[in-house]
């Protein structure tokens, strides 16, 4: 049998809300909070609570600027107001600015509680619903591109791969939750890489000097990316995230978009030779000390809790990080370093087969427990 949905309800009044505990706890969990404040405690204990009811007048925090927060921080929760008669103009001011998704007289009827309560679970079941389906198309579109990047271009398949590894853990350490934008942004960034030859990607990858026309078609990647996507539906704050990341971008960066141009200039800085601490001192001066800090942090913890092995191609593993560039055996860029191997990509080096590839491959795993 499913979880009941579950319902917070908030008023100052703690019989009103023994009444509301009593009269729906066999349709749904009940959680209760007698302020705004206790609200929002409650909110974040129970991230996946469904709707939540509040009354207008309490102390404080009243009703709709308490649904105004629950609103930014758990969008998708069905928001309801109760009133009194003398609070109608405030609670129509609510639902006109997108706060709530009804308003109820007080007292409310048994029934016709019920009943806007089941409307408003049929709207959260639509909202996450919504959300689940593009969450998944968004996924598919994530591993078609990123199989379109590996096999035309290895060498920013790889750039992409390690951005991403590094910006979203990042990201969580940051507190950022909704990580599908930055993680499609890391990919599509480089995916207008397509539009260059093999040889101009080969010496960007080798860091070999460029002359001015492949600077300035180097220079063009992000805008060929973003407008690749621009036709797609719900990728406009991909496209955000892309623009503020490159280094030319003038004005202020929002948080993805300042954690993605961070992330990739320490990529592409250690893809080139240097050290992660000379890279995380030159950071300060351009990003926020937060940002390099948990970026920092990062590092450390992989520097700490991995180590460089070798193996052959028939001990390669999912998981494992690669630490060099894979060559063919006819010189050409198979994988470059950064890219954490999946189970297609052992799939497709295998049908390659061990005589075309290095006897060695060198690979970052977890260092063994030494208790």
């Amino acid at each position: 049998m499913p979880d009941k949905p579950i319902l917070l309800c908030v008023d100052d009044e703690p019989e009103v809300l023994a009444g509301l505990r009593l009269q729906l706890r066999k349709e749904y969990r009940v959680y209760t909070a007698t302020s705004g404040d206790e609200g929002l405690t409650a909110l974040a204990e129970h991230p996946n609570c469904a709707i939540v009811i509040s009354d207008m007048r309490m102390p404080g925090m009243n009703g709709a600027q308490f649904l105004t927060l629950v609103r930014e921080r758990a969008p998708e929760v069905t928001r309801l107001l109760l009133t009194g008669q003398s609070d109608i103009d405030a609670a129509i001011s609510a639902i006109n600015n997108g706060q709530i998704f009804r308003f109820l007289n007080k007292p409310c009827p048994p029934d016709r509680l019920r009943g806007a309560l089941a409307d408003a679970l049929a709207q959260h079941r639509l909202v996450t619903g919504h959300r689940i389906l593009l969450e998944k198309t968004l996924n598919g579109t994530v591993k078609v591109l990123s199989d379109v990047l590996a096999i035309s271009s290895p060498s920013m398949f790889s750039r992409a791969s390690a951005i991403k590894r590094i910006t979203l853990k990042v990201a969580k350490q940051l507190g950022i939750t909704s990580l599908w934008p930055l993680e499609l942004a890391t990919i599509f960034a480089n995916l207008g890489s397509i539009s260059l030859t093999d040889e101009t990607l080969n010496r960007l990858h080798e860091g070999q000097p460029l002359n001015e026309e492949e600077q300035q078609q180097v220079a063009n990647i992000t805008s060929v990316s973003r407008g690749l996507i621009q036709p797609i539906p719900h990728l406009e704050r991909v496209g955000k995230i892309i623009e503020q990341s490159v280094p030319s971008f003038e004005g202020s960066r929002e948080k993805e978009g300042a954690l993605l141009a961070l992330c990739t200039e320490f990529s592409d800085q250690l893809r080139s030779g240097e050290r992660p601490d000379s890279i995380l001192a030159a950071l300060h001066s351009h990003f926020k000390a937060d940002y390099v800090k948990a970026l920092s942090t990062v590092i450390a913890d992989e520097q700490q809790l991995l180590e460089r092995i070798s193996v052959s191609l028939r001990d390669l593993r999912e998981g494992m990080l690669l630490a060099d560039d894979l060559h063919h055996s006819n010189g050409s860029l198979l994988i470059g370093t950064g890219v954490e191997v999946s189970h297609a990509l052992i799939d497709r080096l295998r049908s390659i087969g061990d005589q075309n590839i290095d006897d060695q491959i060198y690979v970052y795993v977890a260092k063994k427990s030494e208790s």
